[in-house]
């Protein structure tokens, strides 16, 4: 959200514009919210809260059509960080000295502009961590987003991890991973359970570089979602080194 004087802006993560019936109203709680704030960038979710509980409505709610489904609800904007305020950059300070000066210039308007819950964590406290994951699915919530109070924000860079119930339950990965190719397996016939073609390189030894060893270690195999002309042109880019 982009505040100057009486102006407003509403970007999503990927600066598209917001669509107006998703945040309509809002315009008139920001500035209870932030009654010395003149001009302000914040950073913030848009969910639909249940105006008896204070919790928000299923992702999704927010839609024209599923809005009318759920009468007694507001339009409701979660803040979680601020990149500026009155004319001050804050990007180049940490996420923790960010979060206190939000702390210190924002006033909550119930179930209009709330304070998105966080919780400090120390580093290897996994239970706590874990507690905390399965209260939010429990919840209802789709996970928890993970980040360091030291780190500064830089636009189009994360400092963050998202955890997802599907993560936890179906093993996936939380994030992608840059990974190098340190070698490969030929297949010995048709495609089987590993993608593996006859006469080709089709399972990848993936791994990455110890800067502090100064040697390559192995992360992983990979051999599944690769289209036969993706896998005839990495194997002559690959023959070719």
């Amino acid at each position: 959200v982009h505040k100057v004087g009486t102006s407003y802006s509403y970007y999503s993560r990927s600066l598209k514009p917001v669509q107006h019936h998703k945040i309509s109203h809002l315009e008139q709680f920001i500035p209870q919210a932030f009654p010395a704030g003149i001009d302000l960038i914040i950073d913030a979710e848009v969910l639909l809260v249940d105006n008896a509980t204070g919790k928000p409505l299923p992702f999704g709610s927010l839609g024209i059509h599923k809005k009318e489904q759920f009468k007694d609800a507001s339009v409701c904007i979660f803040i979680f960080d601020i990149l500026r305020y009155n004319d001050e950059d804050l990007m180049s300070r940490t996420l923790a000295e960010r979060k206190m000066l939000l702390e210190s210039k924002m006033t909550e308007v119930e179930n209009r502009v709330m304070m998105s819950n966080y919780q400090l964590i120390r580093n290897g406290d996994h239970d706590t961590l874990r507690t905390m994951i399965w209260k939010a699915i429990d919840e209802g919530l789709e996970g928890l987003v993970l980040k360091d109070t030291r780190s500064v924000y830089e636009p189009g860079k994360r400092h963050w991890l998202k955890v997802k119930k599907d993560y936890l339950e179906e093993g996936k990965m939380a994030d992608t991973a840059d990974l190098i190719v340190l070698g490969a397996y030929f297949g010995t016939g048709s495609k089987d359970v590993f993608q593996t073609v006859g006469g080709m390189m089709s399972v990848f030894l993936m791994g990455v570089y110890d800067k502090d060893t100064n040697s390559y270690r192995t992360v992983t195999k990979c051999g599944n979602g690769h289209t036969d002309d993706a896998l005839d042109a990495i194997n002559k880019k690959l023959k070719d080194k």
